[in-house]
């Protein structure tokens, strides 16, 4: 099993993650996650999970198998208010909570998308229309 801990510039936890194997390609930078895969973002109040997962690091890509269920949730709030972690958004405009196969992120451009149907629930506040 691996635990593991990001930290970010100012040595707060960024983000925390889980799997019951772990593939490192050290030369490549690619890392994989392989079994009961958890990861949560407290930044982003964002949890992967699912059941593989594949990090490239020089393109900052993110995949998931095309046979794995990866489910996606976000919160409005932050997961945590302890002062040892980031702070996360406050009062997003968007929460969702959807799972699919065939995961492509990008850490890059922030985008992702599933290549497989998608199901799940995505609630977006618009401050306009809902008083």
């Amino acid at each position: 099993n691996l635990t593991f801990t990001l930290f970010d510039d100012f040595g707060k936890i960024s983000a925390t993650g889980k799997s019951d194997f772990f593939i490192a390609y050290n030369n490549e930078a690619i890392y994989t996650l392989l079994g009961n895969v958890s990861i949560t973002n407290y930044q982003e109040n964002m949890l992967i999970s699912g059941g593989s997962l594949k990090w490239d690091n020089k393109n900052q890509q993110l995949v998931s198998g095309l046979q794995h269920d990866i489910a996606i949730k976000t919160a409005n709030e932050p997961f945590t208010d302890n002062p040892a972690f980031v702070s996360g958004k406050s009062n997003s405009s968007q929460v969702m909570q959807i799972e699919g196969r065939g995961l492509s992120a990008s850490g890059l451009s922030e985008n992702y998308h599933f290549s497989n149907s998608v199901q799940g629930t995505i609630f977006i506040h618009d401050e306009d229309t809902i008083q």
